[in-house]
């Protein structure tokens, strides 16, 4: 008894450690020694709309830290390891290759998001940082997520995930979720083609006139009805002449 119960206290306690971030502390856990301490990520191929947002967001936080994040804008491609760094991390995991990193390479890449709705995800890496994704189903919601951010004190936020309801939204298919078409032609096709070919060929063939007999030339129609009319005489003299012997 006694071991279960130092066990289930160490639990309480190592729960109680890997819990310690909150969004309702955001965005004091980016301030390290009353330095600025996070970067702002978007995708490598992100919109000009992301962009916008990625430095709207590092103005109002410099100015919420009263000095610049200077530096702290990066694409997805400029980070080696997201893991040792604070970051906040804009767009879907269709979008960013950060997000689908922290995400857990999720397939397809826009599960756990839908048209409506945008989400300020939590999580905390095996190094201890903190990263928040601006998780948008749209440019709109992602827009609307990152004003959430800029204008925290007017929001409720607290554990590691809030939820935003993003009016207008339709459903998309994302770039590299639509199946990649193929340069040849499906084999169905291919046989398809083949079968009316050979089709054609037959009913050409059925056109053609049947291969007629060569007429029996003149000359040696006559020679064997002469050779015939011989032989019918020899028989009928050898006829005569056995009656004749019968007699």
């Amino acid at each position: 008894m006694m071991k279960l119960g130092i066990l289930l206290i160490f639990i309480a306690l190592f729960s109680t450690i890997a819990t310690t971030a909150d969004l309702g502390d955001y965005p004091g856990f980016f301030l390290s020694k009353g330095k600025p301490d996070v970067f702002i990520i978007v995708g490598n191929e992100a919109p000009a709309t992301h962009v916008i947002a990625q430095s709207k967001l590092a103005l109002a936080l410099g100015n919420e830290f009263g000095q610049p994040l200077s530096g702290k804008a990066l694409l997805a491609s400029d980070v080696e390891d997201i893991s040792s760094i604070n970051a906040i991390i804009l767009g879907n995991a269709c979008i960013n290759e950060i997000s689908s990193e922290v995400l857990g390479n999720q397939r397809p890449c826009s599960s756990g998001i839908g048209a409506g709705e945008a989400k300020l995800q939590l999580f905390e890496s095996s190094e201890g940082k903190i990263h928040i994704v601006a998780n948008a189903y749209s440019d709109k919601g992602l827009a609307e997520a990152v004003n959430a951010l800029i204008d925290y004190r007017d929001f409720d936020f607290k554990g590691d995930e809030y939820s935003l309801d993003i009016e207008g939204e339709e459903v998309q298919i994302f770039e590299n979720e639509a199946p990649e078409a193929e340069e040849k032609a499906p084999e169905k096709e291919i046989k398809g083609i083949k079968q009316e070919t050979e089709k054609a060929e037959n009913e050409a063939s059925l056109d053609e006139p049947a291969e007629q007999p060569e007429p029996v030339k003149e000359e040696e129609a006559k020679a064997e009805a002469e050779e015939t009319g011989f032989f019918s005489k020899i028989a009928d003299f050898f006829r005569k002449l056995f009656s004749i012997f019968r007699g």
